[in-house]
């Protein structure tokens, strides 16, 4: 298994990294992706959030943070509307 630093050390160099965080409360995923990119790496989770340092390394790899909304959602849910959300704003839905 991975670590998380080597996770986020080895998401594909020429996409767009996105971390959804639940306390990124000014940028949406929409707006993240309006120029929609070739490739995304989005990581989502775990149960009962990131931690500050945790976001601070994902920043420090070249990942944007965005929300889902108000609401927390459940890890396996966030995944699913997640990469829904990135399908359906590329036209791929």
């Amino acid at each position: 298994m991975l670590s998380f630093k080597d996770v986020l050390a080895k998401a594909y160099p020429d996409s767009m990294r996105v971390m959804l965080w639940e306390c990124e409360r000014e940028v949406s995923l929409r707006s993240l992706l309006a120029d929609c990119p070739r490739r995304i790496v989005l990581i989502v989770g775990p149960e009962g959030g990131f931690t500050n340092e945790e976001a601070s390394l994902a920043s420090s790899h070249g990942f944007q943070f965005a929300g889902l909304g108000n609401r927390i959602l459940r890890v396996e849910t966030a995944a699913i509307v997640g990469v829904a959300l990135a399908a359906y704003e590329c036209g791929a839905l």
